[in-house]
């Protein structure tokens, strides 16, 4: 069972900063990560549209040169001087610690001119393709997926399937390198989703419970972890990697 760090949140660091980010590589997680592309074509390291929640500035980070990009401070962490990270950034600390986890690089707004492109250049850049994929969600999941197997050969895809999805069928099994998946009543992730997932040579990833709005085991999310482990799913996406590791340890004959 692979440990995915949504955000690479932990305790110490901001959510997707470079130190968070580091933080995980160094702890054998992989993360789930949000990518945009500024005013300049660079590609920063975001889940928010602008700056304004993490770093006081409400600037939409598409307007954002990158001087801009680099002077943003995360709130609270002003002393240690924790600023907003670009892609590139983040490849090379894999390069340097990687442990050869994966990086799931949710693509914000596939609309965002060149955002892929220049994704898929990094990532061949740094020899990353087999290390990460590329997910998008909700109406722009598909339309990413048929771009990257039209446009970029050896670069792996995500579907996104929330709960009652109508994409749930074995020929977008078959398109996807992994299905993303994420649910509110505990009745949508089942054995039998795993199974098609593996007789189509597809990964399935799990949003843990805690982040997704409206899951019913928010607050018990320990025991969906169990039902995941139990159904034999590939990865759990999780705000509390160190907790998970943890529960797996002790669970092993699930």
């Amino acid at each position: 069972m692979k440990i995915i760090s949504h955000r690479a949140i932990n305790a110490r660091y901001p959510e997707n900063s470079l130190q968070s980010i580091c933080w995980a590589f160094q702890n054998g997680y992989g993360i789930e990560t949000d990518v945009r592309v500024n005013k300049e074509g660079s590609l920063v390291i975001i889940h928010d549209e602008n700056g304004k929640r993490l770093f006081g500035n409400p600037k939409k980070i598409i307007d954002m040169t990158d001087k801009e990009c680099r002077s943003l401070v995360y709130n609270g962490y002003e002393k240690e001087n924790i600023r907003l990270c670009f892609f590139e950034e983040v490849c090379k600390s894999y390069k340097e610690i990687g442990n050869d986890v994966t990086m799931a690089l949710h693509i914000k707004d596939i609309q965002e001119l060149k955002v892929i492109e220049k994704t898929v250049e990094l990532l061949r850049k740094y020899k990353l393709q087999n290390s990460s994929f590329l997910v998008a969600v909700d109406n722009q999941t598909l339309p990413l997926i048929n771009l990257v197997k039209e446009k970029y050969s050896g670069i792996k895809a995500g579907l996104h399937l929330p709960e009652n999805s109508p994409l749930y069928t074995k020929p977008n099994f078959k398109k996807a390198d992994i299905i993303w998946l994420d649910e509110e009543t505990g009745k949508w992730l089942t054995p039998k989703m795993a199974d098609l997932a593996k007789k189509t040579n597809s990964l399935t990833y799990c949003m843990s419970p805690e982040f997704v709005p409206n899951n019913i085991f928010q607050q018990n999310y320990k025991k969906r972890w169990s039902d995941f482990l139990a159904m034999k799913f590939d990865a759990i996406v999780t705000d509390h990697a160190d907790e998970l590791k943890e529960f797996i340890k002790n669970n092993k004959k699930l």
